[in-house]
């Protein structure tokens, strides 16, 4: 599911004047105004992801005995999401229903609603436009573009906070991630990562410790990385790029360019 809510960039920043060559022996009407020009702004993309969202779909977070919510993929139901008294029984997401009853007998299975899960989400990017009309849907996460905002809520830190605190209050245990580009955003909140990077020469630091099974799909590339022993992105990224673009496919080392900002 990739919905689109708004895809526009909302971008703005002071002009600066830029210094020009002074003439003291011009009258004020002789002497050109300076010339102004305007600071391009990085952009700050803001990534949240939200763990029980398919719990929070239903209404059923508040919940105090063991539930999980659970999909039906070929002949086996498998649990998607897990409620907290759930997680103290044992019960993990992916982990086959029958297996997770075994757990936690008075497990209470209810199934998994996306309808329910696409109008929550919805309603989450609306609450999200008052802070950047740049918000998006990138499958089960919200994406938003804050660069264009930041100055009007006193800074980076005071609008990630005004996010937090809000988003916390909506649903349980938001992970909350803003990187410099939107590939590396949603990369880290997807692997549990809750922070803030603002300069693209820190983005390498944060993900380079990240499975690299995050950024590799398909059986086939799954297999490669243990054939070449290959387990983070770390280890993608210092392999020649040739090579892993024949090892691996070309599509590859284009994600680990924009995981970077080396691509749009």
């Amino acid at each position: 599911m990739a919905q689109l809510h708004q895809n526009t960039k909302h971008q703005t920043a002071p002009p600066v004047p830029v210094r020009g060559n002074s003439d003291c022996n011009r009258s004020p009407s002789d002497t050109l105004p300076k010339a102004r020009r305007r600071v391009v702004q990085e952009p700050l993309w803001v990534a949240v992801s939200f763990p029980f969202l398919p719990l929070e779909a239903l209404g059923k977070t508040t919940q105090q005995q063991p539930m999980a919510v659970y999909a039906q993929q070929g002949q086996t139901h498998t649990v998607i999401t897990p409620n907290q008294p759930a997680q103290k029984s044992g019960v993990r997401s992916g982990m086959t229903l029958t297996a997770a009853q075994v757990l936690s007998p008075a497990l209470q299975a209810v199934p998994q609603d996306v309808s329910a899960e696409s109008e929550w989400l919805a309603r989450l990017a609306l609450l999200a436009s008052r802070w950047t009309p740049a918000v998006s849907i990138a499958g089960d996460d919200l994406l938003l573009e804050i660069s264009g905002s930041t100055r009007l809520f006193g800074g980076a830190n005071q609008l990630l906070g005004k996010i937090r605190s809000r988003l916390t209050f909506e649903t349980q245990s938001p992970c909350i991630s803003a990187m410099p580009t939107a590939a590396s955003a949603l990369l880290c909140v997807r692997n549990g990562k809750s922070l803030c990077i603002t300069a693209k020469e820190g983005i390498h630091a944060v993900i380079r410790k990240l499975p690299a099974k995050a950024v590799v799909a398909g059986a086939k590339q799954q297999r490669a990385l243990k054939q070449y022993g290959i387990s983070t992105v770390g280890d993608l990224l210092r392999l020649p790029r040739d090579g892993l673009a024949r090892r691996l496919g070309p599509d590859l080392v284009h994600q680990l360019d924009r995981l970077l900002g080396k691509q749009a």
